[in-house]
């Protein structure tokens, strides 16, 4: 029988194998995530709990197969079983969660117990499938290898098909899947590939007879197997087996730490990182698959695979910091439109090829190798392949915890990876030194070689310059154009640069005053533009809400929001904050935070935000959440209902949340599915504008009903006034004019939105980078949003009832036009023409006031609306001057347009309407000028009337100009 389209079945089924593997391993991270939170430690825990469960399979079902008869039978019960374990996912996380919660309210954060609890429950929900998974190369290459002599390649080639297809389960996940189907849905389709290639690998066991199938082209003699190495040698392969899987490890990890300073922190960066060094490995063990070494040079290319991974590495490290010019001289070669997203991506693939692939492209070589030396006979082969795989993976799980935990906390990425080069150096140097074949001479120059390249390396090249870090490059609209990188060093003062557990924090000193705190190479703080956001987040929430009396504050930052709320008479302030660095850091805001951090009032808790908030049993008057932008890899957890809903869980009855929300690097879509899904909890919110980069959600249980007296004495306070003075916010009336949106026009506006952004259906991470790229803003949304041009009768703002006490005084709307001239832009610069002609007309003398609205677009508009009028009234009737006529008044309306104009709307409409009067029959287009206002003041029956108006007239005109054309000739 022909066996080939058999063995291609089988390679089929092993890359697929392989992709459904990576899928899994993405979804448990964010299951875990979900329940465990977004720490360094909790994924450190997950990935060595994965890992472990591969070895245990390696090591245990290898075995297994070599007393098998119907290897073929195990494998497709292995890959069955995979699938029926892992859709049990979502249900053993929501049982665990319960278990889980009650262990993080008694034990603290990152505590023994607790970690052993981690363990625990990713060992019951991941280590049963792991260990099936584990085991599928090994119980194939005994299936698969009909002759010792064929296990290198044997072991090679399914190496490269598991590791392909892992690639394209990275691609599939970060690109498509999850985005697209969410976590349940991707992890039913993985299920369903690895149920059909159980069924597939059945169906092959019974065309076959229920026999093996031999790889084509090769002998099926099965002697006794030889064993070229002897036990000593066969041990050191597996041990620099385990060293290299750890130091392989140790280089991923460091690669995703750094390349996200250089890509950012996406989900597709990340995706991008994962699937390029993958694919190194892939092509290593496919070069091994289709030239394996002669038996007797196996182990000294196991040497030499790992010393030129180590000197790739030396090459390429200096050249690392110079990786954010590079790419941002890549990036402006495209056109920053939704078009050329793709190639933007592809371009983050590009480098991370550059900087990964050749190393990995040796070690990806190492563990095929390692299989052919460990000396295992035919009858062994499960078992000796089983314990190849479990050494390299025993290895991974050593890195990861390694450099996760320890290494990288306390040295930083360069020396880490140093380290990993030391590891592969000295593998290179024991192996060829204790290697049977080469002569003394030899070994001796290729180790003193080696030992000199690491040594000149340590001697010559010296430290990164850290501030090449710090350009967030992969921000194209914020990203500042150096000629050269010698420029980039002479621009940027580097204050205060650390690698993280969790992210790697930096603060840069600009100048002129201008200090900016950056996690993971994206400014998340700064004194320059960003203050009046992190002021207003802590006042304007405490103002509308005086008696407050326990805060809330998501996030530290630079701790000036932290600062401003502790100049409330408030009685505790707790801060959650993931980075142990960032607190370091916010030393040197100390000028702007009020050394928040020695408030005795303060808590600050090192800890993800959404396990804080589930684990408290503390109640709050006022949770203040300023996370990072949602673009970045896990952050859109902090935006999703589900945190939501737990922190309404731990409001008071009469609490606020406040929530903010930027406006810049977001489209119109995204920004609606942040408020849809903050609506979609809170029974009552609010949109308020800080500036034009950002908003601020308020969301409650009942009504938000401030008491405007004791808000305004609160707000005059000369504590906060030291603060706001600067920003040109003095009194209650300019704060509440900050308000765009009420609960009403906010829940109208995303009535038609259908989806919400959840934990398990991710859709900002992936529809944030795209407006990230493409440098988009919030535009059209806030536009059609915004309340305040409408008369206080139109709206239900906080405005209205202010409004209601009387006129606002000249004194409050000169603070107003002070603080629009000092906030320089924002959606609330048109009121800048409302406020100037209210005080215009309210103080006609005032000569500032008339060279201010003289210097503006009204003073021409007027005079031109006054000479044309002045036409009308002596008489000219030309159809053009009425129509230019009231085509300014309409001009004049929407400049105008606002709560302080309440009978603008009406009276344009009445000056409008005399020049249609005067024009008569042909006042068409005044009339759909008349409906054009009214369709702006949202009223539809009168738009829709003076439409009517116009069509008619327009139908008579038409039906007249027929009649005369028909005179002219009567044969039509």
């Amino acid at each position: 029988m022909n066996r080939r389209p058999i063995s291609a079945l089988l390679w089929v089924c092993v890359l697929l194998s392989g992709a459904a593997g990576l899928v899994y391993e993405v979804l448990w991270a964010r299951y875990l995530a979900i329940l465990f939170g977004n720490t360094t430690h909790a994924y450190t825990v997950v990935l060595a709990t994965f890992m472990g469960g591969l070895a245990l399979g390696a090591f245990s079902l290898g075995r297994l197969a070599d007393r098998m008869r119907e290897k073929l039978l195990l494998y497709a019960l292995a890959e069955i079983g995979i699938a029926l374990f892992c859709v049990w996912t979502p249900r053993l996380v929501a049982f665990s969660r319960t278990l889980y919660l009650a262990a993080v309210r008694t034990w603290p954060p990152q505590s023994w117990q607790l970690t052993a609890l981690l363990c625990a429950i990713g060992a019951a929900i991941m280590l049963p499938p792991t260990i099936l998974m584990g085991g599928t190369i090994p119980v194939l290459s005994a299936a698969l290898t009909s002759s010792f002599s064929a296990r290198g390649r044997t072991v090679a080639r399914l190496y490269y098909l598991n590791s392909f297809g892992a690639v394209l389960g990275t691609l599939a996940c970060g690109y498509y899947l999850v985005h697209r189907l969410g976590l349940g849905f991707t992890l039913l389709a993985a299920a369903a590939v690895n149920l059909a290639v159980g069924g597939a690998v059945l169906g092959i066991r019974l065309v076959s007879g229920r026999r093996t199938a031999p790889l084509p082209g090769e002998g099926a003699a099965a002697g006794a197997a030889p064993r070229p190495y002897p036990p000593l040698l066969a041990a050191i392969a597996l041990a620099a087996l385990f060293v290299s899987g750890a130091a392989a490890m140790l280089y991923e990890l460091v690669w995703i730490r750094l390349l996200s300073l250089v890509l950012g922190s996406s989900t597709y960066s990340f995706s991008a990182v994962l699937a390029t060094f993958i694919s190194g490995i892939t092509i290593g063990a496919f070069i091994v698959s289709r030239r394996p070494p002669r038996e007797n040079a196996a182990f000294r290319a196991l040497g030499l695979c790992e010393a030129c991974a180590g000197l790739l590495l030396i090459l390429s490290i200096p050249f690392y910091e110079r990786l954010p010019y590079l790419f941002m001289r890549l990036s402006d070669l495209l056109s920053k439109s939704p078009a050329s997203f793709p190639l933007y991506e592809g371009l983050k693939l590009l480098v991370s090829f550059l900087v990964i692939l050749p190393p990995t492209v040796f070690l990806g070589m190492t563990l095929p190798l390692a299989g052919i030396v460990v000396p295992h006979g035919q009858a062994r082969l499960g078992r000796g392949v089983g314990g190849v795989f479990a050494a390299n993976t025993a290895g991974n799980i050593a890195g990861a915890l390694g450099t996760g935990l320890a290494l990288i906390p306390a040295l930083g990425l360069k020396t880490t990876m140093e380290l990993g080069i030391a590891a592969n150096l000295g593998l290179g140097i024991l192996i060829v030194a204790v290697d049977r074949v080469p002569s003394a001479a030899r070994k001796t120059a290729f180790c003193l070689l080696l030992v000199a390249a690491f040594a000149g390396y340590r001697a010559l090249v010296p430290a990164w310059n850290n501030a090449h870090f710090t350009l967030q490059v992969f921000r194209p609209e914020d990203t500042p154009v150096y000629p050269s990188p010698s420029a980039i060093e002479a621009g940027r003062n580097l204050l205060y640069y650390r690698d993280g557990a969790n992210a790697t924090v930096a603060v840069i000193d600009g100048g002129d005053e201008y200090r900016a705190l950056l996690v993971n190479g994206k400014v998340d703080a700064s004194t320059g533009g960003d203050m009046s956001t992190q002021l207003l987040l802590a006042h304007l929430p405490l103002t509308l809400l005086p008696c407050a009396e326990d805060v809330l504050v998501i996030g530290l930052g630079a701790g000036v929001t932290a600062g401003a709320a502790a100049r409330h008479p408030i009685k505790t302030l707790d801060v959650v904050e993931l980075s142990a660095e960032v607190a370091e850091a916010s030393a040197f805001f100390s000028e702007v935070n009020d050394r928040v951090l020695e408030e005795p009032r303060l808590r600050l808790f090192l800890e993800d935000a959404r396990t804080y908030v589930q684990r408290t049993g503390a109640a709050y008057d006022l949770i203040i959440s300023e996370p990072s932008n949602p673009w970045m890899s896990g952050v859109g957890d902090l935006f999703s209902a589900e945190h939501f809903r737990d922190c309404l869980g731990i409001l008071k009855e009469r609490g606020v949340m406040a929530q903010w929300v930027q406006t810049y690097e977001l489209d119109d879509d995204t920004f609606k599915i942040v408020v849809k899904t903050f609506l979609s909890v809170f029974p009552h919110a609010s949109l308020w504008e800080i500036d034009g980069n950002n908003t601020l959600l308020i969301g409650s249980r009942g009504r938000l009903e401030p008491d405007l007296e004791a808000s305004a004495r609160r707000l005059a306070s000369p504590r906060l006034q030291e603060q706001l003075q600067p920003i040109g916010l003095k009194d209650l009336f300019t704060l509440l004019c900050l308000q765009i949106a009420s609960d009403a026009g906010l829940r109208g506006s995303v009535r038609s939105e259908p989806v919400v952004q959840s934990v398990y259906s991710p859709l900002l991470e992936y529809r944030a980078p795209r407006a990230l790229y493409t440098g988009s803003y919030v535009r059209t949304y806030l536009q059609h949003l915004d309340e305040r041009p409408y008369a206080a009768a139109k709206h239900d703002l906080l405005l209205k009832p202010y409004l209601e006490t009387g006129p606002v005084p000249a004194d409050a709307l000169r603070n107003l036009l002070g603080f629009l001239k000092k906030a320089k832009g924002g959606y609330f610069a048109y009121l800048s023409l409302p406020v100037l002609d209210t005080l215009r007309r309210e103080a006609p003398g005032d000569r500032e006031l008339f060279l201010s609205w003289l210097a503006s677009d009204l003073a021409p508009l007027h005079a031109r609306l006054c000479e044309i009028e002045e036409r009308i009234r002596g008489g000219d009737r030309d159809i053009r001057t009425l129509e230019v006529a009231a085509g300014l008044l309409l001009k004049r309306y929407l400049m105008l347009r606002s709560f302080l104009a309440p009978r603008l709307a009406a009276e344009t409409l009445e000056r409008m309407a005399r020049c249609a009067e005067l024009a008569g029959r042909d006042a068409a287009r005044i009339y759909r000028l008349m409906s054009k206002l009214s369709l702006h003041e949202r009223d539809y029956g009168g738009s829709f009337a003076y439409r009517r108006k116009a069509e008619a007239l327009s139908e008579a005109e038409n039906g007249n100009a027929v009649r005369r054309q028909t005179k002219r000739d009567p044969r039509r």
